[in-house]
């Protein structure tokens, strides 16, 4: 059994115009789709090890180690968006031990939200382990920011998280190499 479809619909791919002749001198452009078929037969022994693999592991696995990041971020905002609220005249608590939300409000917002969420992104498309040293770095360090460490250990973890972020970037950059990677 085959199925074929127009390529426009699912993949939304262009029309390529195709140049007809039709006689001495004179030509028409008629835009032309191509077809996609596939083949319900054909048995790929590649992609059938890569689908018993998932199957294996489970639909949640990896997705679940992805949890304790994503919940790094989600604290880092939560705490960053509370400080930027202290500072507007609103009457919300205020964190206790040293925990300043109020001055730390940029990094919390930046380093911890963003460098995580964007960093977790970035690992999750490239599938390397390496990758996730990003979002784990800037989310251990907002953590320790927000809960009131002082002194270099966060700002050590929010940096090295940077500079692995930034090689997760060099890497997309050079993975493919477009007007919206650079």
């Amino acid at each position: 059994m085959s199925l074929t479809k127009s390529s426009r619909d699912n993949s939304g791919a262009a029309r390529r115009p195709r140049l007809e002749n039709r006689g001495a001198g004179s030509s028409i452009i008629k835009m032309h789709r191509p077809k996609v078929v596939i083949h319900s037969n054909t048995r790929h022994p590649v992609l059938m090890r890569v689908t018993m693999k998932r199957l294996l592991a489970g639909p949640g696995r990896t997705r679940l180690g992805r949890l304790p990041l994503i919940a790094l971020g989600m604290f880092a905002l939560v705490c960053g968006v509370w400080g930027g609220l202290i500072r507007l005249p609103m009457a919300l608590p205020l964190p206790t031990d040293h925990a300043n939300w109020i001055t730390f409000h940029g990094p919390l917002m930046v380093c911890g939200f963003l460098g995580t969420v964007i960093g977790l992104e970035r690992a999750v498309g490239l599938r390397h382990g390496w990758t996730y040293a990003a979002p784990l770095l800037t989310g251990a360090g907002a953590f320790l920011l927000a809960i009131g460490l002082l002194g270099k250990p966060p700002v050590l973890l929010i940096t090295a998280g940077s500079a692995v972020f930034a090689m997760v970037a060099w890497r997309v950059v050079l993975l493919q190499r477009a007007l919206f990677t650079t």
